[in-house]
């Protein structure tokens, strides 16, 4: 299944990752490059969509009853995790099992598409506002993926 590739560097200020669509030239004639997006064979776009784009969180168990999130295409399935509505909260123990749950639960439908036999979530405090999250896939041909992540959000208070 081909992916659009992701290209991904660092910010120079921040240290933080900095993801953008992959392009490739292509000639274009008369000495001239034209640029086309890149496709791989992996799930990169696929598993970054699924982790970092907002869920619409539940009025019952959200942090916040005033901010829900979501966006227009839950009218067509829910897409993202709630993993956003750990910015701004502490590094709890609680916290971890939540992101370990949120981030597992947004990629489910990998496994219910037939895309991978088996997704698993590892998820570790690497400094006090900051968490990385180690995600396995295990495709239906038995090789595995490993893909990881990292999380920060601010101090408040």
């Amino acid at each position: 299944m081909p992916d659009i590739a992701i290209f991904a560097q660092n910010d120079p200020v921040s240290g933080m990752p900095i993801f953008d669509i992959a392009l490739t030239p292509i000639p274009a004639g008369a000495g001239t490059v034209a640029r086309d997006v890149s496709l791989d064979s992996g799930l990169d776009t696929a598993i970054y969509i699924s982790l970092f784009t907002d869920a619409r969180a539940d009025p019952e168990s959200a942090r916040d009853t005033t901010d829900l999130r979501g966006w227009w295409g839950d009218e067509f399935g829910q897409v993202g995790s709630l993993l956003w509505q750990l910015i701004n909260g502490k590094a709890t123990d609680e916290a971890l099992a939540n992101a370990k749950v949120w981030a597992e639960d947004s990629l489910a439908w990998l496994v219910s598409d037939g895309v991978a036999a088996s997704v698993s979530a590892t998820v570790a405090r690497i400094q006090l506002y900051a968490i990385s999250i180690t995600i396995e896939i295990a495709k239906p041909d038995n090789t595995k993926s490993t893909f990881r992540y990292a999380l920060n959000w601010a101090q408040i208070g």
